[in-house]
Protein backbone atom coordinates (compact mmCIF):
# COMPACT_ATOMS: atom_id res chain seq x y z
CA UNK A 1 0.00 0.00 0.00
CA UNK A 2 2.90 2.37 0.82
CA UNK A 3 4.38 1.42 -2.58
CA UNK A 4 1.01 2.03 -4.36
CA UNK A 5 0.66 6.06 -2.51
CA UNK A 6 -2.01 4.62 -0.48
CA UNK A 7 -1.02 5.47 2.32
CA UNK A 8 2.06 7.26 4.07
CA UNK A 9 5.35 5.55 5.13
CA UNK A 10 4.02 7.30 8.50
CA UNK A 11 3.45 5.53 12.21
CA UNK A 12 0.35 7.40 12.05
CA UNK A 13 -0.76 5.69 8.87
CA UNK A 14 0.88 2.63 10.34
CA UNK A 15 -1.86 2.83 13.30
CA UNK A 16 -4.83 3.46 11.71
CA UNK A 17 -4.40 0.07 8.89
CA UNK A 18 -3.37 -1.66 12.03
CA UNK A 19 -6.96 -0.72 13.61
CA UNK A 20 -8.70 -0.68 10.42
CA UNK A 21 -7.43 -4.26 9.81
CA UNK A 22 -8.51 -5.34 13.27
CA UNK A 23 -12.15 -4.53 12.98
CA UNK A 24 -12.13 -5.75 8.48
CA UNK A 25 -11.27 -9.07 10.62
CA UNK A 26 -13.69 -9.01 13.52
CA UNK A 27 -16.29 -8.26 10.73
CA UNK A 28 -15.37 -11.19 8.76
CA UNK A 29 -14.53 -8.49 5.85
CA UNK A 30 -10.95 -9.92 5.88
CA UNK A 31 -10.30 -13.19 6.31
CA UNK A 32 -8.31 -14.27 9.90
CA UNK A 33 -5.67 -16.07 7.71
CA UNK A 34 -4.63 -13.29 5.34
CA UNK A 35 -2.50 -11.70 8.06
CA UNK A 36 0.33 -13.38 9.81
CA UNK A 37 2.44 -12.85 13.45
CA UNK A 38 5.42 -14.89 13.01
CA UNK A 39 7.01 -12.90 16.13
CA UNK A 40 4.50 -14.99 18.30
CA UNK A 41 3.38 -19.11 18.09
CA UNK A 42 2.04 -21.92 20.24
CA UNK A 43 4.70 -24.73 20.71
CA UNK A 44 3.03 -28.15 20.28
CA UNK A 45 4.92 -31.69 19.49
CA UNK A 46 3.52 -33.31 16.56
CA UNK A 47 0.75 -35.52 17.30
CA UNK A 48 -1.45 -38.47 15.25
CA UNK A 49 -4.49 -40.14 16.16
CA UNK A 50 -3.52 -43.34 13.79
CA UNK A 51 -0.65 -44.49 11.84
CA UNK A 52 -2.54 -43.93 8.51
CA UNK A 53 -3.24 -40.40 9.28
CA UNK A 54 0.58 -39.97 10.10
CA UNK A 55 1.89 -41.25 6.44
CA UNK A 56 -0.74 -38.72 5.10
CA UNK A 57 1.09 -36.18 6.78
CA UNK A 58 4.42 -37.29 5.47
CA UNK A 59 3.16 -37.57 2.11
CA UNK A 60 1.55 -34.31 2.12
CA UNK A 61 5.20 -32.73 3.51
CA UNK A 62 7.48 -34.88 2.04
CA UNK A 63 10.68 -32.52 -0.23
CA UNK A 64 13.86 -33.76 -1.37
CA UNK A 65 16.07 -30.83 -0.69
CA UNK A 66 16.97 -29.71 -3.86
CA UNK A 67 20.30 -28.14 -2.94
CA UNK A 68 21.52 -31.85 -1.70
CA UNK A 69 23.27 -32.42 -5.18
CA UNK A 70 23.92 -28.48 -6.57
CA UNK A 71 27.42 -27.40 -5.93
CA UNK A 72 26.17 -24.37 -4.14
CA UNK A 73 23.31 -23.20 -1.74
CA UNK A 74 21.83 -20.17 -1.14
CA UNK A 75 19.87 -18.06 1.71
CA UNK A 76 17.13 -15.21 1.77
CA UNK A 77 17.78 -12.72 4.89
CA UNK A 78 16.15 -9.80 5.33
CA UNK A 79 15.39 -6.93 8.01
CA UNK A 80 11.98 -7.26 8.18
CA UNK A 81 9.21 -9.71 9.10
CA UNK A 82 6.76 -7.62 6.91
CA UNK A 83 8.12 -8.80 3.62
CA UNK A 84 9.40 -12.06 4.55
CA UNK A 85 5.33 -13.78 3.45
CA UNK A 86 6.65 -12.25 -0.08
CA UNK A 87 10.07 -13.41 -0.17
CA UNK A 88 8.82 -17.07 0.59
CA UNK A 89 6.45 -17.44 -1.95
CA UNK A 90 9.63 -17.95 -4.45
CA UNK A 91 11.69 -19.49 -1.83
CA UNK A 92 9.41 -22.70 -0.77
CA UNK A 93 9.69 -24.14 -4.34
CA UNK A 94 13.55 -24.37 -3.83
CA UNK A 95 13.64 -25.43 -0.43
CA UNK A 96 15.70 -21.67 0.35
CA UNK A 97 15.68 -20.49 3.96
CA UNK A 98 14.23 -16.96 4.58
CA UNK A 99 16.19 -15.50 7.67
CA UNK A 100 14.67 -12.64 9.18
CA UNK A 101 17.13 -10.38 11.22
CA UNK A 102 14.11 -8.03 12.75
CA UNK A 103 16.84 -4.79 12.91
CA UNK A 104 20.14 -5.78 14.67
CA UNK A 105 20.08 -9.79 14.70
CA UNK A 106 21.22 -11.80 17.89
CA UNK A 107 24.31 -13.72 17.30
CA UNK A 108 23.14 -16.98 18.19
CA UNK A 109 20.87 -16.55 15.58
CA UNK A 110 23.50 -15.60 13.07
CA UNK A 111 26.07 -18.06 14.41
CA UNK A 112 23.82 -21.34 13.80
CA UNK A 113 23.61 -19.74 9.94
CA UNK A 114 27.34 -19.19 9.58
CA UNK A 115 27.82 -22.95 11.06
CA UNK A 116 24.94 -24.13 9.05
CA UNK A 117 26.67 -22.75 5.54
CA UNK A 118 30.13 -24.11 6.93
CA UNK A 119 29.35 -27.42 8.07
CA UNK A 120 27.57 -27.67 4.07
CA UNK A 121 30.74 -27.26 2.39
CA UNK A 122 29.43 -25.71 0.13
CA UNK A 123 29.64 -21.99 -1.66
CA UNK A 124 26.66 -20.05 -0.06
CA UNK A 125 25.04 -16.87 -1.63
CA UNK A 126 23.45 -14.78 0.67
CA UNK A 127 20.54 -12.64 -0.99
CA UNK A 128 19.77 -10.00 1.04
CA UNK A 129 16.72 -7.35 1.56
CA UNK A 130 17.14 -4.03 3.90
CA UNK A 131 16.24 -0.30 4.10
CA UNK A 132 17.77 1.92 2.25
CA UNK A 133 19.10 4.23 5.50
CA UNK A 134 22.19 4.59 7.41
CA UNK A 135 20.76 2.30 10.04
CA UNK A 136 19.86 -0.54 7.26
CA UNK A 137 22.86 -0.51 5.69
CA UNK A 138 25.14 -0.63 8.83
CA UNK A 139 22.66 -4.00 9.50
CA UNK A 140 23.75 -5.56 6.55
CA UNK A 141 27.50 -4.59 7.47
CA UNK A 142 27.15 -6.41 10.71
CA UNK A 143 25.15 -9.28 9.72
CA UNK A 144 27.50 -10.34 6.54
CA UNK A 145 30.49 -9.63 8.78
CA UNK A 146 29.11 -12.18 11.59
CA UNK A 147 28.73 -14.69 8.99
CA UNK A 148 32.22 -14.53 8.39
CA UNK A 149 33.37 -14.50 11.84
CA UNK A 150 31.37 -17.14 13.16
CA UNK A 151 31.63 -19.20 9.81
CA UNK A 152 35.67 -18.62 9.09
CA UNK A 153 36.39 -21.79 6.86
CA UNK A 154 32.97 -21.17 4.84
CA UNK A 155 32.72 -19.02 1.37
CA UNK A 156 29.97 -16.81 1.52
CA UNK A 157 28.69 -14.57 -1.13
CA UNK A 158 27.15 -11.81 0.18
CA UNK A 159 24.46 -10.43 -2.45
CA UNK A 160 22.49 -6.92 -1.41
CA UNK A 161 18.60 -7.14 -3.31
CA UNK A 162 17.04 -4.36 -2.19
CA UNK A 163 16.77 -1.81 -1.34
CA UNK A 164 19.18 -0.29 -3.87
CA UNK A 165 19.75 3.12 -4.71
CA UNK A 166 19.06 2.56 -8.40
CA UNK A 167 15.71 1.18 -7.24
CA UNK A 168 14.62 4.26 -5.83
CA UNK A 169 14.31 6.08 -9.10
CA UNK A 170 13.52 2.85 -11.42
CA UNK A 171 10.72 2.37 -9.39
CA UNK A 172 9.96 6.07 -8.08
CA UNK A 173 9.74 4.45 -4.56
CA UNK A 174 8.73 6.74 -1.92
CA UNK A 175 11.21 8.55 0.23
CA UNK A 176 11.52 10.16 3.32
CA UNK A 177 13.84 12.23 4.82
CA UNK A 178 16.71 10.80 6.63
CA UNK A 179 17.46 10.77 10.27
CA UNK A 180 19.58 13.22 11.36
CA UNK A 181 19.24 11.80 14.64
CA UNK A 182 21.00 8.36 13.36
CA UNK A 183 24.72 8.53 14.21
CA UNK A 184 25.45 6.68 11.27
CA UNK A 185 24.34 9.18 8.86
CA UNK A 186 27.43 10.50 8.23
CA UNK A 187 28.69 7.15 6.22
CA UNK A 188 25.30 6.81 4.45
CA UNK A 189 25.43 8.15 0.88
CA UNK A 190 22.05 9.99 0.14
CA UNK A 191 19.82 12.84 1.39
CA UNK A 192 16.95 10.48 1.55
CA UNK A 193 15.70 7.29 3.05
CA UNK A 194 13.95 3.99 1.48
CA UNK A 195 12.04 1.30 3.47
CA UNK A 196 12.58 -2.48 1.71
CA UNK A 197 8.68 -2.70 2.03
CA UNK A 198 8.29 -0.07 -0.51
CA UNK A 199 9.28 -2.20 -3.06
CA UNK A 200 6.35 -3.42 -4.86
CA UNK A 201 5.68 -7.16 -4.19
CA UNK A 202 6.29 -8.27 -7.62
CA UNK A 203 9.78 -6.64 -7.64
CA UNK A 204 10.49 -8.22 -4.74
CA UNK A 205 9.44 -11.92 -5.63
CA UNK A 206 11.21 -11.16 -9.10
CA UNK A 207 14.72 -10.50 -7.15
CA UNK A 208 14.38 -13.32 -4.93
CA UNK A 209 13.48 -15.96 -7.76
CA UNK A 210 16.14 -14.49 -10.12
CA UNK A 211 18.72 -14.49 -7.62
CA UNK A 212 18.12 -18.34 -6.41
CA UNK A 213 17.80 -19.09 -10.25
CA UNK A 214 21.07 -18.21 -11.13
CA UNK A 215 22.81 -19.82 -8.56
CA UNK A 216 20.51 -22.93 -9.46
CA UNK A 217 21.71 -25.98 -12.05
CA UNK A 218 18.79 -26.09 -13.82
CA UNK A 219 19.42 -29.72 -15.19
CA UNK A 220 20.26 -31.08 -12.00
CA UNK A 221 17.55 -29.50 -10.19
CA UNK A 222 15.23 -31.32 -12.80
CA UNK A 223 16.04 -34.81 -12.23
CA UNK A 224 15.86 -34.18 -8.03
CA UNK A 225 12.35 -33.21 -8.78
CA UNK A 226 11.60 -36.29 -10.43
CA UNK A 227 13.13 -38.55 -7.62
CA UNK A 228 10.87 -36.39 -5.74
CA UNK A 229 7.95 -37.51 -7.60
CA UNK A 230 8.67 -41.24 -7.69
CA UNK A 231 8.98 -41.22 -4.01
CA UNK A 232 6.16 -39.31 -3.08
CA UNK A 233 4.13 -41.94 -5.32
CA UNK A 234 6.29 -44.81 -3.32
CA UNK A 235 4.46 -43.31 -0.26
CA UNK A 236 1.12 -42.93 -1.70
CA UNK A 237 1.55 -46.88 -2.56
CA UNK A 238 2.54 -47.03 1.13
CA UNK A 239 -0.47 -45.33 2.54
CA UNK A 240 -2.84 -47.10 0.01
CA UNK A 241 -1.32 -50.56 1.06
CA UNK A 242 -1.63 -49.47 5.10
CA UNK A 243 -5.26 -48.05 4.30
CA UNK A 244 -6.00 -51.59 2.64
CA UNK A 245 -4.77 -54.02 5.54
CA UNK A 246 -6.24 -51.23 8.30
CA UNK A 247 -9.75 -51.70 7.14
CA UNK A 248 -9.37 -55.28 7.09
CA UNK A 249 -8.30 -55.64 10.63
CA UNK A 250 -11.11 -52.67 11.68
CA UNK A 251 -13.32 -55.23 9.95
CA UNK A 252 -11.87 -58.85 11.99
CA UNK A 253 -12.20 -56.72 15.04
CA UNK A 254 -15.98 -55.36 14.78
CA UNK A 255 -17.05 -59.21 13.80
CA UNK A 256 -14.64 -59.93 16.94
CA UNK A 257 -16.89 -57.20 19.08
CA UNK A 258 -20.03 -58.29 17.79
CA UNK A 259 -19.11 -61.93 19.04
CA UNK A 260 -18.34 -61.07 22.44
CA UNK A 261 -21.78 -59.31 22.42
CA UNK A 262 -23.44 -62.09 21.39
Amino acid sequence: MVSKGIIGKTENDYDKLGRMLCQLRKDGRVPWAWIIDNTRGLSVPNTFYSVGHALKTIHHVYRRDPWEDQDETCYVMCEKDAIAGILSQETRPYCVPVAVVRGYSSITFLHEIAVQIEESGKPAHVFYFGDHDPSGENIEEVAERSLREFGPKAEIHFHRLGVTKEQIGEYDLPTRPTKKTDGRIKNFKGERSVEVDALPMDVLRGLTRNGIETQLDSDMYALTMKRERRERQELADLLEQYEATDEGDESEDDDDDDADLT
